[in-house]
């Protein structure tokens, strides 16, 4: 899990972030990324204070990852306590259940360091 506060470089203004890598989506067939996709989506839809998305490292790697992003000026502790504890649980949550779209989960690779900004 990744938390970190970001500067907005055209708006000055200040993000508080947490997000956590799922999985690696591995290389399947055409049908089964799309049914992968689309249930992902469809998970978006029902999730309270965090999505889904997704990253493409340098080397080509695709990650699903979890997410929630505020902006941090008026944020409590308790609020970014609560957000922490949102990617987390949803995290473990949807992993079983998105890994269980591919027969053979690839080997497990480290997840990027960095996420989208």
């Amino acid at each position: 899990m990744f938390i970190d506060l970001w500067q907005h470089s055209k708006t000055q203004r200040v993000y508080f972030e947490v997000r956590s890598p799922i999985l690696m989506v591995p290389a399947s067939t055409p049908t089964a990324l799309s049914t992968f996709y689309r249930e992902v989506l469809y998970v978006n839809d029902v999730l309270y204070a965090v999505a889904f998305s997704l990253y493409r490292t340098n080397q080509g790697e695709e990650w699903l990852y979890l997410f929630t992003r505020r902006e941090a000026l008026d944020l409590s502790p308790v609020e970014a306590s609560a957000l922490i504890e949102h990617v987390g649980n949803y995290g473990c949550d949807h992993y079983l259940h998105f890994k269980s779209f591919f027969e053979n989960p690839p080997a497990s690779s480290d997840p990027p360091t960095s996420g989208p900004a």
